[in-house]
C-alpha cells in the first residue's frame, strides 16, 4: 500500500469503499500525493466507525480542515430503487391502520418533512420498525436519514461491574523488564510459586511483521493463576527469546522438560509461522499436551488423502474466535448460575486478573457492525487472553497426574505403552 502511486503517473484517483481498506493512511499518503492535476475521489456506503479514516476525513472536510475540497452526503430517499413496490403484500402491510397506529409519536410528520411518498414512506417503515433490535439499528445506518445515522453505534460488550471487580483484582507486577527497544515483560508470580503445575503460554502474533502489537499471555494449567504477559512490538525472533526466557524462568530444567509447559502459536497471523519454526529450532518439542501445541487436521499432501497429521500451531478460525470470546465472557461474568447447586451466581469474575492493560482492553469491546472487538484503541491482549483460558483448559484435560496433582516425576518416567501384535498361529515360526 505504501508504494501505490509512487511514480506520480496518476491523473485520477478512485478510493472505492475506503472504509474497508487495512492500510487507508498509506495508501491516501502514497496515492493521494501522486494526483497533481486530476480529480480524487474516496467514497464509502454505510454503516462505518466514526473512528474510521474516511468518516473522519469527511467531517474534517465539512468542517473546513480536511483535505478534500468537499464532503458530499446522499441520504437514502435518493435512490430510486429504494421503495417497496405499491400493491405488493409487504406495501399492504406497512400501510395497514393498526401498523400505523403502532408506530411512534412523530412518524407520519417525519416522513411528510422529508418529502417521500408511499412507496418510501413503506420502504422506511420496513427498514426502521421491522425486525430485531440489531436489525433495526444496523438498517438505519444502512440507509442514513442524516450523517449520525451513517456512523454505527456501538454498544458495550462486557457487564459494567464485572469490569470493575475485574479492575479491583488488577496490581503492579512482581518484576517488570524491557526484553527489547518496544515489548516489555510483566511477571505476577514467582517461580518458586508453580506448587509444580505446568506452564501454559498463548501467543498472539502481529500481523504485520514487528510493526503491530503482538501479546504473550501466561498461566499455571489447573488453577488459572496469571504468571506473566509480554505486550508490545516485536519480531518473531524477539518473541522467540522473550518466550524462551519465560520458560527457562519457571519451568524446573527450562525448555528441556517438556512436560512442565505449554505453548500455543496463533499460525494465522502474518509472523506466526516464523515463530513456530523459531521456537521449533529454540528446543521447543511438537505435542498435543506439552511443548510447542499442536493440532491434528487432515492431511492434504499429495498422496495422503484421508490421512491425519499433527501440525503445530493454533488455527484461529471464526469458529475459534466465538470460542475465546465465550470463554472471555465466562471468565468475566460467570456463568449466571452454580455449577453444583444451579441457582442464579452473581455476576462477576471466575479467574483472577492482574493486568491493568488486559481489563482496559476487556472494557472497550464493542458490537461494531456485528462482530465484537476493539471499539478503541487494540484488543490482541484480549485475543492472547482467549486463546490462553481454551489452551488451558485443553491441556488441564490431558495433564499427566503426577503434574495435576503437584508431583515431581521426571520428564523421562512417563513412557508409551507398546502393544505387542501376534502373527496368527499358522504363521508363527516353529
Amino acid at each position: 500500500a505504501s508504494q501505490l502511486g509512487r511514480g506520480a503517473r496518476l491523473d485520477s484517483l478512485l478510493l472505492s469503499e475506503s472504509r474497508s481498506y487495512a492500510e487507508p493512511e498509506e495508501v491516501w499518503q502514497a496515492a493521494g500525493k501522486a494526483v497533481t492535476k486530476g480529480w480524487i475521489i474516496s467514497e464509502s456506503t454505510p454503516p462505518t466507525s466514526r473512528e474510521n479514516w474516511h468518516a473522519q476525513s469527511w467531517l474534517l472536510t465539512r468542517d473546513g480542515q480536511g483535505e478534500f475540497r468537499k464532503a458530499h452526503f446522499w441520504p437514502w430517499y435518493h435512490d430510486p430503487l429504494k421503495r417497496l413496490t405499491q400493491g405488493s403484500p409487504t406495501f399492504e402491510a406497512m400501510h395497514r391502520a393498526g401498523f400505523v397506529e403502532a408506530l411512534p409519536p412523530g412518524t407520519l410528520e417525519e416522513e411528510t418533512a422529508l418529502g417521500l411518498d408511499d412507496e418510501q414512506r413503506a420502504f422506511r417503515r420496513q427498514e426502521r420498525f421491522c425486525g430485531t433490535p440489531m436489525s433495526r439499528r444496523l438498517a438505519r445506518a444502512e440507509n442514513p436519514e442524516s450523517v449520525t445515522d451513517a456512523f454505527s453505534t456501538t454498544d458495550l460488550w462486557l457487564d459494567r461491574g464485572a469490569i470493575e471487580l475485574c479492575a479491583r483484582q488488577c496490581c503492579d507486577p512482581l518484576f517488570k523488564e524491557r526484553l527489547g527497544s518496544l515489548h516489555t515483560v510483566l511477571c505476577w508470580l514467582a517461580p518458586g510459586d508453580m506448587r509444580g503445575e505446568q506452564l501454559v503460554v498463548f501467543v498472539d502474533t502481529a500481523a504485520k511483521h514487528g510493526k503491530d502489537f503482538s501479546c504473550v499471555r501466561a498461566r499455571t494449567a489447573s488453577t488459572l493463576r496469571v504468571v506473566a504477559e509480554v505486550h508490545g512490538r516485536a519480531l518473531a525472533s524477539e518473541l522467540c527469546a522473550a518466550i524462551v526466557w519465560l520458560i527457562n524462568r519457571y519451568v524446573p530444567g527450562g525448555v528441556s522438560n517438556t512436560l512442565g509447559y505449554c505453548v500455543g502459536v496463533e499460525r494465522n497471523a502474518g509472523s506466526g509461522k516464523d515463530l513456530l519454526e523459531l521456537l521449533q529450532r529454540a528446543g521447543l518439542k511438537v505435542g498435543r499436551r506439552a511443548g510447542l501445541y499442536a493440532e491434528t487436521v487432515e492431511d492434504r499432501r499429495p498422496g495422503r488423502k484421508g490421512r491425519k497429521r499433527v501440525r503445530p500451531g493454533f488455527q484461529t478460525s471464526a469458529a475459534a474466535r466465538s470460542a475465546m470470546l465465550d470463554r472471555i465472557a465466562a471468565s468475566v461474568e460467570g456463568i449466571g448460575r452454580d455449577a453444583e447447586t444451579g441457582e442464579a451466581a452473581p455476576v462477576g469474575p471466575t479467574v483472577e486478573f492482574r493486568s491493568k492493560g488486559l481489563v482496559d482492553e476487556l472494557a472497550q469491546l464493542g458490537e461494531i457492525e456485528g462482530k465484537i472487538a476493539a471499539t478503541t484503541g487494540h484488543d490482541d491482549r484480549v485475543i492472547a487472553e482467549g486463546g490462553l483460558l481454551i489452551l488451558a483448559e485443553r491441556v488441564a484435560r490431558r495433564t499427566p497426574a503426577s503434574l495435576a496433582g503437584g508431583g515431581s516425576r521426571r520428564a523421562g518416567q512417563h513412557k508409551r505403552t507398546v502393544k505387542k501384535r501376534l502373527l496368527p498361529k499358522r504363521s508363527r515360526p516353529g
